[in-house]
């Protein structure tokens, strides 16, 4: 972290926490490969608008979730969904790019 010193506690506690969300993209991951490949990634094919509506569907419905395991299957949605998004954009700068 370009100059700027840390304790050992706080170079453990990062590094946990860049563990624990890794783990999570990995999770996603799986479930998006899981998921998408059933629909053969017509993610491709919408719309940013539509996949953000999809995402701000997924938010509402963490909220409203009444067990840890939809809360939890919402958040992986939701993390799928932004990964989409990133993609999208990542898609648009590389032609804007040509």
């Amino acid at each position: 972290m370009s100059g700027m010193e840390i304790s050992k506690k706080q170079d453990i506690q990062m590094t946990d926490s860049r563990r624990k969300l890794l783990n999570a993209m990995m999770v996603s991951l799986g479930s998006y490969i899981e998921q998408e490949a059933k629909k053969l990634d017509d993610w491709r094919n919408r719309t940013f608008g539509e996949i953000y509506a999809h995402l701000k569907h997924e938010v509402q419905e963490i909220k409203r979730s009444k067990t840890k395991t939809q809360q939890l299957h919402n958040c992986i949605d939701a993390c799928c969904l932004s990964a989409m998004l990133v993609a999208k954009l990542l898609e648009d700068e590389s032609k804007q790019n040509r």
